[in-house]
């Protein structure tokens, strides 16, 4: 008789326009089907209710069009990925209609990840559904690779949070610094994994998105979240170090003040900012995937640390593969010519990389099974 498949269901940040975002919801769910589950993403967020204000989101829509005409055109680049690859729940409008649908199907699991899904800034309608504080029964609760994606935590919620992490089966987060948080704030046991985005093969994006691997152009990739004079001086001495052109790749999401940037429309589909990736000859990032992507595909790369939008998520993953090298702070925006020249020990890497895929699947599985 053929055995059954689990059930599960992931509380992530709703794909939109976030390269990195979309591909680690792929990337875990992926890894879930490979370990024979039915994976539904939960599609939680909020529409505006007053009428009033829906009436002034009409409005400014009228008055902005122009913005809402490019941010829509971006937008598409992204839907045809997210409709073609993410198995997204319907649209679930409030905190009720989020716990009857996971009671109504029937998961064996919700898992809560990855990403910044802890940072409270990033989540501020949603703590209980991203700290999946719903009726459990015998649904399992647990959290993959999830970030709090800065050192502290905020005492204010730190009683309530607590509270729903007691009812987790399992914790599991992407940092040393959520780690700490989770042992020396919640006083409870947590596991440290590899990112979702991780847990794929360089050979399977190849094999899932059609890539070609055989190819590296002599060009740098540069993909950048936020614009800045630094940043540029760190590109352009790159260039002329290296003797290369550059591919830039604006990361932001569309705004008032970015929309009229020709670089804002210029944005490649998810699987073309893959190959990108794969096929440079060196890259330079802020991102945190896209330093993630870098090094499955074994590229030449520094990472420019932007502290704003948290530095723990880089620092933990560089030091555990001993690249702590390739982090250029903002504030002392250097570039050694020793470093660009230097080799990466992509075979120690790879080795370290795949050490910790092993954990990480094996924590997933435990889950599944116990």
């Amino acid at each position: 008789m053929k055995e059954m498949k689990k059930k599960v269901a992931i509380q992530t940040f709703k794909p939109t326009n976030n390269y990195g975002g979309i591909l680690q919801a792929f990337a875990l769910q992926r890894a879930m089907e490979s370990l024979g589950c039915e994976v539904t993403h939960l599609n939680r967020y909020n529409k505006p209710q007053s009428a009033i204000l829906r009436i002034k989101i009409a409005a400014s829509k009228l008055v902005h069009f122009n913005f809402h005409r490019v941010s829509d055109k971006v937008l598409k680049k992204y839907t045809q990925f997210i409709d073609k690859r993410i198995n997204l729940s319907k649209p679930l409008l409030s905190k009720d209609k989020w716990e009857q649908y996971i009671h109504n199907n029937n998961f064996d699991a919700v898992i809560v990840g990855s990403d910044q899904v802890w940072r409270l800034e990033y989540i501020t309608d949603l703590v209980s559904e991203f700290f999946l504080d719903f009726s459990k029964g015998k649904i399992k609760k647990a959290s993959y690779a999830s970030s709090f994606g800065i050192d502290t935590f905020d005492p204010k919620y730190q009683q309530e949070v607590k509270n729903k992490l007691k009812d987790f089966d399992s914790i599991s987060v992407r940092e040393d610094a959520g780690l700490k948080i989770i042992e020396n704030v919640f006083n409870l046991t947590g596991f440290h994994h590899l990112d979702p985005t991780l847990l794929l093969t360089k050979e399977q994006y190849a094999s899932a998105f059609g890539l070609d691997l055989t190819k590296t152009d002599d060009f740098i990739f540069c993909y950048v979240l936020d614009k800045s004079p630094q940043k540029q001086s760190i590109v352009d001495h790159v260039k002329l170090s290296l003797g290369l052109e550059a591919r830039f790749v604006y990361g932001a999401g569309v705004d008032k003040d970015n929309y009229k940037d020709p670089d804002v429309l210029r944005k490649p589909s998810i699987e073309q900012w893959v190959q990108n990736i794969a096929s440079a000859r060196f890259v330079i990032t802020d991102s945190f995937h896209g330093m993630v992507f870098s090094i499955i595909f074994n590229k030449p790369f520094i990472v420019i640390g932007n502290e704003k939008r948290g530095l723990s998520r880089f620092t933990s993953f560089l030091s555990k593969l001993n690249l702590m090298e390739r982090l250029i702070l903002i504030n002392n925006p250097t570039v050694n010519l020793d470093l660009l020249a230097k080799q990466i020990d992509y075979d120690t890497v790879n080795t370290l990389i795949e050490e910790e895929r092993q954990k990480s699947f094996f924590y997933l599985k435990q889950l599944l099974n116990e």
